[in-house]
């Protein structure tokens, strides 16, 4: 039997991801909803959408699950919030009655204050209060093909750098590859696993962020000196960076870096969750 699932927002990096591992699956078919034109492929159908609401929603009265992924940690605080929580608004106003839905938050609704957390807290609020079947994915730092933030982000800034500051050894960070909560996320709904609760998706094995970036480095053509650095002197560094390049894109996750417990991902080994151990970009 074949299952239909909808993405919303596929043409996010974590969306790709999940619609190249469905390529080789006949027993999955895709439709995707995304800002961008682009061309239907064997298994896979793209829609319109705009603010969240897709211009042909009767098209999902078929489907089996919707995976909701449309999310950004970029921009002014009324841009994140605007996009983070009146499009998840728009959209739930058109989803099926009693379709299973899955919805990408994150990890740091446990862990930050940013306008960030505090838009994905309302955003899972607002998920609890409809009346479908739901999954709230938490995952930590993702990584992975397509994507061009985060880790990717932090590549491009520090390649200037002879003398590149790290967080301290003990800090540490949880990385989850895309195609592995790619593939968590097919699994789920292949599995009906809609249980009304909140999962977290981190990778067991935590690695330090000092040999993260000691990792990242190892992609320049030429060495570079890695120092590690108490957490409030990377703040006041990101501070004096941001007033000096008022577009960097990665200063609301590097200031609101913290030391917190592992995050637990327990329950989503249970349900099948791979995760792979964290090699480099």
């Amino acid at each position: 039997m074949v299952m239909k699932i909808a993405l919303i927002g596929s043409g996010s990096a974590l969306g790709k991801n999940i619609i190249d591992i469905s390529k080789n699956n006949p027993q999955l078919e895709i439709l995707g909803f995304q800002r961008s034109k682009r061309k239907d492929t064997a298994n896979t159908k793209f829609y319109p959408i705009l603010r969240g609401v897709p211009k042909n929603p009767e098209v999902l009265n078929d489907i089996d699950a919707v995976v909701y992924l449309i999310g950004t940690n970029q921009g002014s605080d009324k841009e994140i919030e605007q996009i983070n929580v009146e499009f998840l608004k728009n959209y739930l106003k058109v989803h099926p009655k009693g379709c299973p839905l899955i919805y990408l938050s994150s990890v740091s609704v446990t862990t930050q204050e940013s306008t960030y957390a505090h838009s994905k807290k309302v955003c899972e609020n607002k998920i609890r209060e409809q009346e479908n079947p739901y999954m709230i994915l938490r995952p930590s730092l993702l990584y992975g093909e397509y994507d061009r933030g985060n880790l990717y982000s932090l590549q491009n800034k520090l390649k200037w750098l002879p003398i590149i500051p790290s967080p301290p050894v003990e800090h540490q960070i949880q990385p989850v590859h895309m195609k592995d909560l790619s593939e968590f996320i097919i699994l789920l709904v292949q599995n009906g696993n809609y249980e009304n609760k909140e999962i977290v998706v981190s990778n067991p094995n935590p690695i330090s962020s000092y040999e993260v970036i000691k990792k990242i480095c190892e992609n320049f053509s030429t060495p570079r000196i890695v120092i590690p650095m108490p957490l409030k002197m990377i703040r006041i560094l990101i501070k004096l960076v941001t007033f000096i390049f008022t577009n960097f894109d990665l200063k609301s996750q590097l200031q609101n870096m913290s030391s917190h417990e592992p995050f637990d991902s327990t329950e989503a080994l249970k349900l099948g969750y791979k995760p792979r151990k964290f090699k480099g970009l």
